[in-house]
C-alpha cells in the first residue's frame, strides 16, 4: 500500500513530437511517452474490505480482503507481461489499484483489455483503466473515512 508516485519510462516519441518512432510506425497509446503505469478504478467494493473474514481486527480483515482483490486482478492482467509493481489505494474513493508493467506494450495491452470490463469479479462492477498522468494522487480518503 505506497502512495503510487513512480517515476514513468522513457520517451518513445520520434524526434518531431508527432508520435512517429524512428521506423515511421505510429507508436501506440503508452507507446508514445512510454508509459507503463496503468491506473484501474472501480476494482473492489468498499464493502469487501469491511466483511468480517475471520481476522482478530478490522485492519486485519481489510489486508485479508485486499490481499484477494490483488491477487485476482493480478491473475487477470499477468498474461499481458511483467509486472513490476502492484500499489492498492483502499481509501480511494474510486477503489484504485496501480500496475506498473516492466514493457509498454503490457501496459497498452491492459489498458485496452481491461477498460470497460464489465461485471469484475462478478460483483457488478465496471473497471476503468487508462495510463498514469504522472500527477494525480489517488491517496485521497471518502468523507466517511474522514469523520471516523
Amino acid at each position: 500500500k505506497g502512495d503510487g508516485r513512480e517515476e514513468e519510462g522513457g520517451e518513445a516519441d520520434g524526434p518531431a513530437g508527432d508520435g512517429m518512432g524512428l521506423g515511421g510506425e505510429r507508436a501506440q497509446a503508452g507507446g508514445l511517452k512510454g508509459l507503463t503505469i496503468v491506473v484501474l478504478k472501480h476494482v473492489f467494493l468498499e464493502e469487501e474490505l469491511r466483511r468480517d473474514r475471520g481476522g482478530k481486527d478490522a485492519e486485519e480483515n481489510e489486508d485479508r480482503a485486499l490481499a484477494v482483490v490483488e491477487r485476482d486482478l493480478v491473475e487477470a492482467v499477468e498474461p499481458f507481461g511483467t509486472i513490476e509493481k502492484v500499489t492498492v489505494f483502499s481509501k480511494s474513493e474510486e477503489q484504485v489499484i496501480i500496475i506498473k508493467f516492466k514493457e509498454v506494450e503490457a501496459a497498452d495491452e491492459c489498458v485496452r483489455s481491461m477498460d470497460g470490463r464489465k461485471n469484475w469479479r462478478n460483483l457488478g462492477l465496471t473497471i476503468s483503466a487508462h495510463f498514469w498522468d504522472g500527477v494525480t494522487d489517488y491517496t485521497n480518503v471518502t468523507d466517511e473515512q474522514k469523520q471516523e
